[in-house]
């Protein structure tokens, strides 16, 4: 399973920049791959847990998924419509 999302107005930060003009707010894509149910269910039950708590333990190695749920939480419909269509797809077993 694959879904696209588009994000417009995002800040120039994190090394993203339009090389002309720095100042430039962005457009672009996230992109989620998910192989099966499972981590579907998984994905979406971390972020639940960052929503209620973002400096809740994540597994070893899984603590980047904090730094993304924090950066996309800025474009908030994005981060509710990729939760959503995660909830959808558990729902359904997209």
């Amino acid at each position: 399973m694959a879904r696209e999302f588009e994000i417009e107005d995002i800040p120039p930060e994190y090394g993203f920049k339009d090389e002309d003009d720095p100042e430039k707010r962005l457009n672009g894509q996230l992109f989620l791959v998910m192989t099966d149910q499972r981590a579907l269910s998984e994905l979406l039950s971390f972020f639940n847990n960052w929503k209620k708590d973002p400096d809740t333990a994540f597994p070893r190695g899984l603590a980047p998924l904090k730094v993304a749920f924090s950066i996309s939480a800025r474009f908030a419909p994005g981060m509710i419509r990729i939760a959503s269509a995660i909830q959808v797809f558990s729902r359904i077993g997209g």
